[in-house]
């Protein structure tokens, strides 16, 4: 973890919200990067939190998130936002070319893809539960996006011909 979110785009209404002079945006902040595992002393440290502040304004913000739909709504799409800040690097999907079309390709000859997700990211989720959101908005995209990236993929293909290997 290496700096706040405060500020960042996207988060200016939730700046303005605050409990106990701490805003939306870093409770949410605070919050993702607790349920990716981190220390909860580096999260409040990093959003330039107090220990003694993050302990009464918690439950005070739990209250509000509760109370409040549209700040309930405004929270979700902070969580996403930090989530999604605090970068998830599947291996070797990201950074190999080969190893993303050798998923695609397995992903669109499985017979109900949507299954070999789910089985995947149950997977994922039993040894590491904490990263349930993230994954759940990953997982959410790929299904609204299959048809998208098969049709990629299938632009980054070149046609063979029998004389040209």
């Amino acid at each position: 973890m290496a700096e706040s979110r405060e500020g960042a785009p996207g988060t200016r209404t939730a700046t303005s919200l605050r409990v106990e002079g701490i805003s939306l945006a870093q409770y949410a902040a605070v919050k993702a990067a607790l349920a990716e595992g981190f220390p909860v002393s580096d999260a409040l440290e990093v959003e330039g939190i107090g220990p003694a502040d993050w302990s009464t304004a918690d439950p005070l913000w739990k209250v509000r998130l509760v109370d409040e739909p549209a700040v309930f709504a405004t929270y979700e799409a902070e969580l996403a936002d930090a989530e999604d800040w605090l970068d998830r690097n599947v291996a070797p999907l990201r950074d190999e070319l080969g190893a993303w079309l050798a998923f695609l390709d397995a992903y669109a000859a499985h017979p109900r893809p949507p299954e070999l997700l789910k089985s995947v990211w149950q997977e994922r989720l039993r040894h590491n539960p904490e990263e349930h959101q993230g994954w759940q908005r990953i997982y959410q995209r790929w299904l609204a996006h299959f048809e998208e990236l098969k049709a990629s993929r299938a632009s980054l293909l070149l046609p063979t011909t029998k004389g040209n290997r």
